[in-house]
């Protein structure tokens, strides 16, 4: 069980690397890793997919974002991300770990 839930906090820390990364602009390619959690989310939160129908590998942090911003995903477009959305989006995902520990 313990393993488990380290498990849970090293995808979240993994995908926060990968988002600091970006943002400094240091590894442009994986800009469409974090436009299908938004796409996935907004999806989830517009009701045009259930939490059978996502991707196994952004489950946790697609049904985390979802559930607790769920109004913040609403308006933005998946295909359009700017700067202040994927800062957004680190700002929600530090949460996650901070509240974890």
């Amino acid at each position: 069980m313990l393993f488990a839930a380290q498990t849970k906090e090293n995808n979240f820390d993994i995908y926060l690397a990968l988002l600091d990364e970006l943002l400094k602009g240091r590894d442009i390619n994986r800009v469409n890793i974090f436009k299908r959690i938004f796409s996935e989310t907004r999806a989830l939160v517009l009701g045009e997919k259930t939490y059978y129908q996502l991707d196994r590998d952004t489950y946790r942090i697609v049904s985390f974002l979802a559930g607790n911003f769920g109004d913040y995903f609403r308006s933005v477009e998946p295909n359009n991300l700017s700067k202040e959305n994927l800062q957004r989006l680190q700002e929600y995902l530090t949460s996650h770990t901070e509240l974890s520990y």
